[in-house]
């Protein structure tokens, strides 16, 4: 278990208000703001569509666990495909 540090909170209002329309609440963002500041490159979560949207400060992409993807977790592929300027929606059956 980990808690919000003070200075946790600053992230969680920038990352709410820049992700705004996308329904990323607060408790997304202070997971987010957590695993920014412990420097963890991977994220168990069911939530892979808000997860996957959110730019981290400290990786190009987060690994997200358990891996939803034909050939394994496919943090690599996100890299290349976000320093191309491509927007990747990671869209899978029964997340709508």
């Amino acid at each position: 278990m980990e808690d919000l540090e003070p200075r946790d909170y600053s992230r969680v209002g920038a990352l709410c208000a820049r992700y705004s329309d996308c329904d990323i609440g607060f408790v997304d963002a202070a997971v987010m703001a957590m695993v920014e500041r412990l420097d963890e490159p991977k994220l168990a979560t069911l939530d892979h569509r808000h997860f996957g949207m959110i730019q981290p400060r400290h990786v190009d992409a987060l690994t997200l666990l358990p891996c939803r993807t034909v050939g394994g977790c496919g943090a690599e592929v996100r890299r290349a495909t976000q320093k191309a300027g491509f927007l990747v929606k990671w869209m899978h059956e029964g997340d709508d």
